[in-house]
Formats: structure tokens, sequence, C-alpha cells
């Protein structure tokens, strides 16, 4: 994102006068003036305030002379004259310029330089300001829509082939090379310093386009027991998506290749079960036609779902590029810091710990850009979402959050359950909610084109 130029302004009511300077980040600071007669009347009500809770002999409480109270308590009465001031001057300056902290009274700087009853209050005040996030008007969302691509016999065979492997017995064979399409158990290391092991007896298919091409070209060929060292390469698209346009998402910028050493423990051979009335009872189908039946809609479906997901990415960029704005420097540093630290966390060895720190240190310039787009998609997707008033029930999200939660194998510890619970209903009703709020766009999108 282009950074902004520092934006000027002076302000003024018959209270006070105030200049705003804006910089990138939702960066403000404001030097506030107010005048005589308001420092004045805060003295009076300091008085007044201070009188109310002290005792002076002779005088019941709040009833003793002002000129006498005035003299007694001075301090205490400067201290409250000083905070009815700040108190005025900040907000009647906020209110002024319509600009407010993006976290309630939280301000990164506050100096009172001067306040006398008769030159009034000079006050300079800083703060990270809530991001002004445009509006976004659906008939200027045009975009081409995305054709589906068409189920072919060969991918609907491949859905049935990949029911069957999920009931497979899997056979060891270490008695010959691997070729393609073999199923293959591997270990990956990285040999840099300290080394890294990124992968142990991971099960791949050796099929181009599922595994890198580097590591097919590695395998292929190669005995079980063998090793080979060999650099690492790009990946084309390392989140599987051409269309994919999510900040989120990590596309190898800064990419270095590495020295690897790839080693082939064994070859699996997959004992398939027939297609038989038998297993179409195992999967859940009465016989072996409704099996069949089952197996087009699922893959017309997930056809149907990747061209859903295609639309949602390109109309994602589409907002990202047309709607940009500056969000607050504050919470961007600290989810860079937050990443960072979770990034860390994972890695339990102290040495690749260290290693893995000065990694991160040099790419934080592309964590933050990447963090910046997604937290501007936050802010658009939270006000488009109320203006059209699109909410995620706990319908849309329990049976997910249940999957994750057992997948992730909290649910053996209550307190670790919690835990997982809360973060992973945080992240899914956030999915949910952009999913459907580009979803509502997108029909406008078209709707709009069509007419």
């Amino acid at each position: 994102m282009t950074k902004q130029p520092k934006q000027t302004q002076t302000l003024q009511n018959e209270h006070i006068v105030v200049h705003v300077s804006q910089g990138p980040g939702c960066q403000v600071s404001m030097e506030i003036e107010v005048s005589p007669k308001e420092t004045e009347l805060a003295y009076q009500k300091a008085v007044k305030s201070v009188s109310k809770e002290v005792s002076i002999p002779g005088f019941r409480k709040g009833k003793a002379p002002a000129a006498l109270v005035n003299d007694a308590f001075q301090k205490a009465i400067s201290k409250e004259w000083e905070e009815l001031v700040a108190t005025l001057g900040v907000r009647e300056a906020l209110k002024l310029a319509q600009l407010y902290p993006y976290k309630t009274n939280e301000f990164s700087s506050f100096k009172l330089d001067k306040f006398s009853r008769e030159e009034g209050a000079k006050m300079r005040v800083s703060f990270d300001s809530f991001p002004i996030i445009p509006d976004v008007d659906p008939k200027d969302l045009r975009m081409e829509d995305v054709a589906e691509e068409p189920v072919s016999e060969k991918e609907i065979a491949d859905f049935v082939e990949q029911t069957r492997l999920y009931f497979a017995k899997w056979n060891e064979n270490k008695d010959r090379p691997a070729k393609d399409r073999d199923y293959v158990l591997v270990d990956i290391e990285k040999l840099s310093d300290p080394k890294e092991m990124l992968c142990s007896n991971q099960r791949a298919h050796l099929v181009k386009g599922e595994v890198a091409d580097w590591i097919y070209n590695s395998l292929i060929n190669m005995t079980p027991g063998e090793s080979i060292e060999t650099l690492s390469e790009k990946l084309k698209n390392s989140c599987g998506d051409e269309a994919c346009h999510d900040p989120a998402h990590h596309h190898d910028d800064g990419f270095e290749p590495a020295l690897c050493k790839i080693t082939l423990r064994t070859i699996l051979e997959p004992e398939l079960p027939a297609i038989d009335e038998a297993f179409a009872t195992k999967v859940g189908c009465k016989d072996i036609t409704e099996f069949h039946q089952r197996a087009v809609e699922a893959t017309h479906n997930r056809a149907k779902n990747l061209r859903q997901n295609k639309r949602r990415n390109r109309l994602y960029d589409l907002l990202l590029s047309k709607y940009s704005f500056e969000v607050p420097n504050g919470l961007v540093n600290y989810n860079v810091q937050h990443q960072i630290a979770q990034t860390l966390e994972q890695e339990q060895d102290p040495q690749r710990r260290a290693h893995l720190q000065q990694t991160l240190l040099k790419e934080v310039d592309q964590i933050r850009h990447s963090l910046v787009s997604k937290i501007q998609a936050e802010f658009l997707i939270g006000k488009l979402a109320n203006q059209f008033n699109i909410k995620v029930e706990p319908e849309d999200v329990s049976q997910e959050i249940m999957q994750e939660l057992v997948m992730s194998g909290a649910m053996k510890d209550q307190g670790e359950m919690q835990k997982a619970q809360e973060m992973i209903t945080k992240r899914i009703v956030a999915n949910k909610l952009t999913e459907k709020t580009l979803d509502y766009l997108l029909v406008q999108s078209f709707l709009n084109n069509n007419s």
C-alpha cells in the first residue's frame, strides 16, 4: 500500500482550536488550544468539586467559601483542574476532527504544555485512530464471471479411486525402484546450519502436480533405503489455487533454494477393495448404483465449489485494490509480533528456533505487507456484513468446529479443549462471515453486470 502524505488541518469551535495532523498508519497528532473562558470555567468546577469532598472547621462539607477552599487545597484543586481541562480539550478535539482512538481512550502520548486562568491551556495528544473505512457500492463491483470447469469421466473415476484408497490395506515393497504414481514414505531434511527435518515418514503420491517437481524427480527410480541430496525449488503455486489472491496465503515471495536430503523409506502398494455391494454398504450407500450417483454428485459439487472459491478470491482481490485505506499502525505491529511469536512457539529446538527467528526478522516487511492487506479485508468485510445485515449463526459453523477439535486432539483435555475451541471458533466464524459477505456481493455484482 502506498503511504499517504501527512495531512494537516485547523478546526475550531467556541471552546477550542485544534491543529490536526494525520500520517500513515492512522497516526494522528493534535495540538489543542483551550480558550481562557473554558479554562476559567474548568477552574471554578474544580474548586466546587474539591469543596464537596473536604471539611473545613466551622463550615459544613461543601459550604466553605471558595476563596478559603482555594487557599487551603490548592494542590487538590490544581490536579482536578488539570484533569477537567485535559478532558475538555481532548473530547472537543476528537468531536471536531471526527477521529477517535482505535482502542477507546488509548493515547500513545499526551502532554499538557500550559494552563492558566488568564491565557487558557495548550496540550498535545497523539494516537492511532480508528480507520476511515470507505463505503462500498456493490454496483461498482463489476467483474467477469469464472466459468465452471466441465467434469470429466476421469475426475469421477479419481473420486471412486480415492474412496477405495481410504479403505485400502497398505503393503510395503522394498524390492524395486520407485516409479510414477507410486505411493511412498519419505523423509526430507534441510541440510542447513542447524539442520531441520521438514518431514518424517511422510506418505506421498508420486504424481506431478501432487508433489513438487524437485521431489518427484529425486524419488523416481530411487530404491527404498536410498538417499539423495538436492536443491529445493520454488513451488509454482504453493497454495494450490492459481486464482488465489488471499494475502493470508504464502506464495513463496523471497524464496531461497536450500540443500535438502531426501530419503525413500519404502514403497507402499495399496490393496484396494472390490467395488461391490459390500463396499457400497461400507461407504453408506444401499447399492453400487447409488454409490456411482454419489460419486458423480460429489465431483460436480467439487467443481462448483472450486468455481465459487475462484470467484471469491477474484472479488477479494478487487475489493482490496479498489478500496485501499490506512489501518492502525499499532494494530499491524501487534499482529506482526504475534505471528512471529506463534511461529517460534512451534519450534522446540533452541538452536533451530534461533535460526528461525533470524529468518523471520529478515522477512518482517513481507509479513507486515501481508498482514496490512488482511487487516484491511477484515475491516471491509466487517463493515459490509453490518451494512447488509449478514450474520453467522451457530449452526453455520458447529460441525466445522467439532471436526477441527477432534482432528487437533484437543478433546482429550478439558482445559486444552476450551482454549482450542475459542481459537478455532473465532477463526471459523471469521472465515464463514467473509464467505457469506463475498457471496452476497457476488450475487449483486453479477446482477449488475446483467442489468
